[in-house]
C-alpha cells in the first residue's frame, strides 16, 4: 500500500497533481466554514477599495492589486483573498519543484524536495490561516531561484526579462525579499557558472525590468505623508538595560531560534530518517545542476550543488546578524525566516548521497503526505469547535447576520465609519456593502472616493464581550474629523447582534448610528 501510494506521488508531477488537489480542497473549506476573514484578509479586504501606488509604508501594494484584479472576477468576497493566498501557497510547491527538477535527474528527489514543506509548520499550517504578503514573496522566492537555477540551459534574453519581472514583483511583494536576493546574488557570485550567467550585460535587462515595476511604488513610499502610519508593525529594536552587544546577542539568539523553529518539525523528521545524511559527506557523489553539462563530473556537480547552498545559508545568515548589529533588533519573528525555504532542496542533496534505501524514501513521502490530511481535519475541526472558545473570533464573526440587521435598519449603501479593534469590521462590511465606502479608524490616513454620490452615512462599531470599550466615541470623533459631521451627543445608540455559527451561547454584538447623509 505504501509502494502503491509513493509510487503516486513519485511519478512525473504526481506530487503536484496531488498538492493542486490539496489547496482546491483548503479553498472550499475556506470560503464555506469560515464566516469571517483573518487579519490580513479583512486589511486586504479594506484597501482594495481603490487602486493605488501604495497603501502602508511598511508592506508593498501587490497582494491588494491581485485582490482587485480577482474582485472583477468574484466580486468583493473573501474568495477573492482567499484565491490570492492559495494560489500562492501552491506556487511556492510548484516553483520548488521546478528548481528540484533542475537539480535532480529523477522525479523521486524532485517530489520528496516538494513535499518536504508540508512539514514544515509555518508553511503548512500558519500561512494556511494567516499571512498574505509573506506567502506571496514566498511564491516569488521560489519562483526567483528557479529562475537563476534555469539561466545555464537557458539563457535567452526572455530569461532575463522573466527574471527581473520576479525581482521587481517579489520587492512590490515584500520588502524582505531583498534578505533573499543578497544572498542568493552571494552565492551565484560564488558559483563559476551562475556567475558567468548573472555577471553578465544581460543582467541589466532585468534590473531595467525590475526598477521600472518598482519606479512607482518607490515614488509613492518616498512622497508618502507623515500621517500613515509609519511604526513597523514587525519589527522590535531592542531596548532596556544592557549594553548594544548584550542586546545584539539576544537579537542572534531569537534569530536562530527563530531559524530552528521555522524549519521544525522538518529537521527532526529528516535526522530520523535519513541520520547520515548529517554526517561529512566527503567523497560522496550525485548529480549536479551547475556544471556545464549534464554529462559533467557527477562528484564536482554534487559539491557544486550543495556549495551554492551552503553559502547560500551562510550569506543569509551574516545578513541577519549584521541586520541585528546595525539596528539592534529583537523579537525576531519566526516567519521571517522564509528565505530558509531551500533547506528541503540542501537536504534531498545531501539525502541522495548517502543512497538511502527506495523503502526509506516511500514510508517518507507517505508520511510528508500525511501532514496534509492532518490540515485538512485540523481546520474542519477548528472551524466546528473554535467559535465556543475563540478569543477575538475574527474567522468566525457572524457578518453576514449582522449585515442583513444593518440593511433592515434603513442603511444600503454610503459611507460606513468603523473603529476596527479589535476585529476588521471595515473589511468584513464591504463584503455585503461593495457600493459602500468605508473609513477605519485603524487606517484613517485612506479614504477612498465614493463610487457614488449620495448614501447615508453608518458608524459602526463592536460592542462583543471581548471588544473594547467606548468606542463609540472613536468613531463619531472619526466622522467628526475626516468627514466634518457634527454628531449631537444625547443621540441613542441602537444595537444589533447575532449568535456566532456552531457555537452554543456566544453572540456578536455591534453598535450603530445611521444618518440621513455624511455632510
Amino acid at each position: 500500500m505504501i509502494s502503491r501510494l509513493a509510487g503516486l506521488l513519485f511519478a512525473r508531477h504526481g506530487c503536484l497533481i496531488f498538492l493542486g488537489g490539496y489547496f482546491l480542497l483548503l479553498l472550499a473549506l475556506r470560503i464555506t466554514l469560515f464566516h469571517g476573514s483573518s487579519e490580513d484578509d479583512a486589511e486586504q479586504l479594506f484597501f482594495s477599495q481603490a487602486v493605488s501606488w501604495g497603501y502602508k509604508v511598511n508592506q508593498p501594494p501587490l497582494y491588494t492589486w491581485l485582490v482587485i484584479l480577482l474582485q472583477k472576477a468574484v466580486g468583493v468576497s473573501e474568495a477573492s483573498v482567499a484565491i490570492v493566498k492559495y494560489s500562492a501557497l501552491f506556487a511556492i510547491y510548484y516553483f520548488i519543484y521546478r528548481a528540484a527538477e533542475e537539480i535532480f535527474d529523477d522525479t523521486v528527489y524532485a517530489a520528496l524536495s516538494t513535499l518536504s514543506l508540508l512539514a514544515i509548520f509555518y508553511i503548512n499550517w500558519d500561512a494556511v490561516v494567516n499571512y498574505s504578503h509573506t506567502v506571496l514573496m514566498a511564491a516569488f522566492l521560489a519562483a526567483t531561484l528557479f529562475a537563476v537555477l534555469r539561466l545555464p540551459a537557458r539563457n535567452g534574453i526572455l530569461s532575463y526579462v522573466v527574471l527581473g519581472a520576479l525581482l521587481g514583483l517579489g520587492l512590490l511583494s515584500k520588502y524582505n525579499f531583498a534578505l533573499f536576493l543578497v544572498p542568493l546574488a552571494i552565492a551565484a557570485a560564488a558559483s563559476k557558472n551562475l556567475r558567468a550567467h548573472l555577471f553578465t550585460p544581460k543582467i541589466l535587462i532585468s534590473l531595467a525590468v525590475a526598477a521600472v515595476l518598482i519606479a512607482p511604488h518607490a515614488a509613492w513610499l518616498l512622497g508618502s505623508p507623515g500621517s500613515i502610519k509609519t511604526t513597523p508593525e514587525y519589527m522590535d529594536v531592542a531596548g532596556g538595560a544592557g549594553s548594544a552587544i548584550v542586546r545584539t546577542a539576544k537579537g542572534v539568539l531569537d534569530a536562530a531560534a527563530g531559524a530552528v523553529l521555522f524549519l521544525s518539525p522538518l529537521w527532526l523528521l529528516y535526522l530520523v530518517f535519513f541520520r547520515r545524511a548529517f554526517a561529512p559527506l566527503t567523497g560522496r557523489v550525485s548529480d549536479g545542476f551547475l556544471s556545464d553539462s549534464r554529462i559533467a563530473d557527477h562528484s564536482a556537480g554534487a559539491e557544486a550543488d550543495r556549495r551554492f547552498f551552503e553559502i547560500y545559508f551562510l550569506a543569509f545568515g551574516a545578513l541577519a546578524v549584521l541586520g541585528i548589529a546595525a539596528f539592534t533588533l529583537a523579537g525576531i519573528r519566526n516567519h521571517w525566516m522564509i528565505p530558509l525555504l531551500p533547506f528541503s532542496l540542501y537536504m534531498m542533496l545531501r539525502i541522495r548521497a548517502v543512497s538511502p534505501r527506495r523503502a526509506v524514501l516511500e514510508r517518507f513521502a507517505v508520511l510528508l503526505a500525511v501532514f496534509a490530511f492532518a490540515v485538512v481535519i485540523a481546520l474542519t475541526v477548528r472551524a466546528l469547535t473554535a467559535p465556543n472558545f475563540c478569543k477575538k473570533c475574527n474567522f468566525f464573526f457572524p457578518y453576514a447576520g449582522l449585515a442583513e440587521q444593518i440593511k433592515t435598519a434603513g442603511f444600503d449603501r454610503g459611507t460606513i465609519l468603523v473603529n476596527d479593534l479589535p476585529n476588521q469590521l471595515g473589511g468584513n462590511l464591504r463584503r455585503y456593502f461593495p457600493e459602500s465606502r468605508i473609513i477605519s479608524r485603524r487606517y484613517a490616513y485612506f479614504t477612498p472616493v465614493l463610487k457614488r454620490d449620495g448614501g447615508k452615512c453608518l458608524l459602526v462599531w463592536n460592542e462583543s464581550p471581548w471588544a473594547h470599550k467606548n468606542t463609540r466615541a472613536v468613531v463619531v470623533a472619526l466622522a467628526e474629523r475626516k468627514l466634518g459631521l457634527s454628531i449631537p451627543a444625547g443621540l441613542p445608540s441602537r444595537y444589533l447582534e447575532a449568535p456566532l455559527p456552531r457555537s452554543k451561547n456566544r453572540t456578536a454584538k455591534l453598535g450603530y448610528l445611521i444618518l440621513p447623509d455624511c455632510g
